[in-house]
C-alpha cells in the first residue's frame, strides 16, 4: 500500500517548530509531535478552505471537537501528561 505524500508545514508552523528547538531546547520527539499535530490541524483547515493564519475561533473549536469525536485525549488529561506533571493521588 502506497503512502499518501505528506504536505509540508506552512512557513508559520515551520518557524514555530524552529523556535521550539532554538529557544526552548525542544527534543526531536517534541518537534515531531508538534509537527504531526500542526500538519493535522493544517489539513483540517485546508478541508474548510482556511489557512492557519486566518483561522477563526469557530474553526479551531471545530478542530478540537473533531479530535474529541475521534477519541483524542483531552488537553490536560492526566493519562497523557508526563509523569513529572501528574499529581500524586490523595491519601
Amino acid at each position: 500500500m502506497k503512502k499518501k505524500p505528506t504536505t509540508p508545514l506552512s512557513r508559520e508552523a515551520e518557524a514555530f517548530i524552529e523556535m521550539l528547538s532554538a529557544e526552548r531546547g525542544a527534543s526531536k520527539n517534541t518537534e515531531a509531535a508538534y509537527s504531526a499535530d500542526l500538519k493535522n490541524l493544517e489539513a483540517f483547515l485546508a478541508r474548510r478552505k482556511q489557512k492557519p493564519v486566518t483561522a477563526n475561533a469557530d474553526a479551531l473549536r471545530a478542530y478540537l471537537k473533531s479530535l474529541d469525536y475521534l477519541g483524542a485525549p483531552a488537553v490536560g488529561d492526566p493519562a497523557v501528561l508526563p509523569l513529572s506533571a501528574r499529581r500524586a493521588p490523595a491519601r
